[in-house]
C-alpha cells in the first residue's frame, strides 16, 4: 500500500510570529531614522531646497524597489528565509554606518562638479542627485529585501492568508516607521545629535538580525525545503480576482501610478506645510512631520483593511474604488492646506509663550502634527486601505506570495522614485503646488 507523503509543517509558531512582528516594528523605525538623518545630511549638499527632499525620497525608494524586485524573485526559493532576513538586517546596519563616510569622500567630487556646472544650478543639482542616489543604493536595496523575504516565511504554507498576514506585516513595519520618523526628527537628534542617532538605528538593525538568526536555528530546518507547490489551501475564489495576466498587470500598473502620485504629494506637502507652522519653521521638522502623518495614515488604513482583505468578493473593484477616493482626497488636500491649516491653533500656541520650555516645545510639536494631519491624513489613510486589497487582488495560486508581493512593492516604489524626482525637478517649478496636487489626484482617479 503506497505511503502518503507527509505534509509540510507550518513555518509559524505561537512564539515566532509575534517576535517577527516586533522585529519588523523595530527595523521600520530604524529605516525612517536613517531617512530623516540623511535628509539632514543632504542639507549640507543641496542646501535647504526641495532638491534635498526629492533626493532623499527618490534614493530611498529606488533602493527599496530594487531590493524588493531582486529578492522577491529569490525569496520563494529560499530554504531559510528567516536566516536570510537576519543576515540582511546586519548588512543594513553596516551599510548605513558607512553612508556618512562615503559622503565625506564625495566632497572633492561635488567641488569639481561645482567648478564645472556651478553656473548652471539645475545641472549641478542633477549631478549631486546622481551621486546621492548611488551612495544610498546599497543600504536601501537591502531594506527593500526584507518585506518579500518575511512574506515568504509567514505565508509559505498558507498562501490563502497572504492578504491578511502581509497586510499586518506592512502595517506593523509602517507603525515602526512612524515612531522612528517622529522621534528622530523632534527628539533623538535634539537629545543625542546626528551621529549617535545613526548608531542607535544601526543597533536596532543589528539586534533584529541576531534575534532572527536565533529564531531560524530553532524554527527552520536546514534540510527542509517547502515549495509553493506544497502550500496549503489556495486563495478562495472571488468573482474578480486578478487571475489573468492582463488584469494582474493592470493592477500592478495602477499601483505604480499610485506610488508616483504618493511620493509626488510627499514632496509637495513637505514644501508647503512649512509655511503653515507658527513655530518650528524648519525643513527637517516639516519633512519629519510630513513623513510621520503620511505613515500614520498608511498604517491605520492597512491595519483596518487587513482583517477584511481575504473576505472581499470583489478585490479588484474595491481597489479601483479606493483609488478614486484617494484621488479625490489628494486633490482637495490643497484646500485643507489653504483654508484650515494656516491659522489652525496659532492663538492657542501663543497662550503658552510664558510656559516652561519643554511645555512650549511639546505644544508646538503637537500643533505641527495636527496641521499636518488635516492636510495629509485623509488621503494617506485610504492609501493604506489599498495595500492589502492590492495584495489580495494579485496573489494567485500559480505564483509565489513573496515574488508577487515583491513585484507589487517594487512597481509601486518605482513609481515613487519617478514621482519624487519629477516633482522636485520638474513639476513644482513648472506647475506650482496647487496644480501639481490637482494633477496627482486626477492621475489616481483615472487609473
Amino acid at each position: 500500500m503506497p505511503m502518503t507523503p507527509p505534509k509540510a509543517k507550518s513555518a509559524l509558531s505561537p512564539i515566532a510570529f509575534p517576535v517577527i512582528t516586533l522585529l519588523f516594528l523595530a527595523t521600520g523605525a530604524s529605516g525612517l531614522i536613517y531617512q530623516v538623518v540623511w535628509q539632514r545630511y543632504f542639507l549640507n549638499t543641496f542646501g535647504a531646497t526641495i532638491y534635498s527632499v526629492s533626493a532623499v525620497l527618490s534614493s530611498f525608494m529606488g533602493g527599496l524597489a530594487l531590493g524588493s524586485l531582486i529578492f522577491g524573485r529569490l525569496a520563494d526559493k529560499m530554504r531559510r528565509p528567516l536566516a536570510a532576513y537576519g543576515i540582511i538586517e546586519i548588512a543594513v546596519a553596516a551599510a548605513a554606518l558607512v553612508v556618512p563616510f562615503l559622503l565625506g569622500l564625495m566632497e572633492p567630487v561635488f567641488s569639481a562638479a561645482y567648478r564645472e556646472f556651478g553656473s548652471q544650478f539645475f545641472a549641478y543639482s542633477l549631478v549631486r542627485f546622481a551621486f546621492v542616489f548611488v551612495i544610498l543604493l546599497i543600504p536601501t536595496t537591502l531594506m527593500g529585501a526584507t518585506l518579500p523575504i518575511l512574506s515568504r516565511f509567514i505565508t509559505r504554507n498558507e498562501s490563502s492568508l497572504a492578504g491578511s498576514r502581509v497586510g499586518l506585516l506592512y502595517a506593523v513595519n509602517t507603525t515602526g516607521a512612524v515612531m522612528g520618523a517622529f522621534l528622530c526628527g523632534f527628539y533623538f537628534i535634539r537629545w543625542w545629535g546626528v551621529s549617535n542617532t545613526v548608531w542607535f538605528a544601526a543597533a536596532l538593525n543589528l539586534l533584529a538580525g541576531l534575534i532572527s538568526l536565533l529564531l531560524s536555528a530553532v524554527f527552520e530546518s536546514p534540510n527542509a525545503r517547502i515549495t509553493v507547490a506544497e502550500t496549503a489551501p489556495r486563495t478562495p475564489p472571488s468573482t474578480d480576482t486578478a487571475s489573468t495576466s492582463k488584469l494582474g498587470k493592470l493592477i500592478l500598473l495602477a499601483y505604480g501610478i499610485s506610488g508616483f502620485a504618493a511620493l509626488s504629494l510627499e514632496v509637495v506637502w513637505s514644501r508647503s506645510l512649512v509655511f503653515t507652522f507658527e513655530n518650528l519653521k524648519n525643513t527637517t521638522y516639516s519633512f519629519t512631520m510630513m513623513l510621520t502623518t503620511f505613515l500614520i495614515g498608511i498604517a491605520l488604513g492597512s491595519a483596518l483593511m487587513t482583517p477584511f482583505a481575504n473576505r472581499l468578493r470583489h478585490p479588484v473593484r474595491t481597489f479601483a474604488i479606493l483609488q478614486i477616493v484617494v484621488g479625490l482626497l489628494s486633490a482637495t488636500s490643497f484646500f485643507a492646506l489653504y483654508y484650515l491649516a494656516y491659522n489652525f491653533g496659532n492663538d492657542w500656541l501663543k497662550e503658552l509663550d510664558n510656559r516652561p520650555g519643554d511645555i512650549r516645545w511639546n505644544a508646538a510639536v503637537m500643533l505641527v502634527f495636527l496641521k499636518s494631519a488635516l492636510v495629509v491624513g485623509p488621503a494617506t489613510f485610504c492609501m493604506g486601505l489599498a495595500f492589502p486589497v492590492a495584495v489580495r487582488a494579485v496573489v494567485t495560486a500559480e505564483r509565489g506570495v513573496a515574488s508577487t508581493v515583491g513585484r507589487l512593492y517594487a512597481i509601486n516604489t518605482l513609481g515613487a522614485i519617478l514621482g519624487a524626482a519629477a516633482t522636485g525637478f520638474f513639476l513644482l517649478p513648472w506647475l506650482g503646488m496647487a496644480n501639481t496636487i490637482a494633477l496627482m489626484g486626477a492621475m489616481q482617479m483615472v487609473m
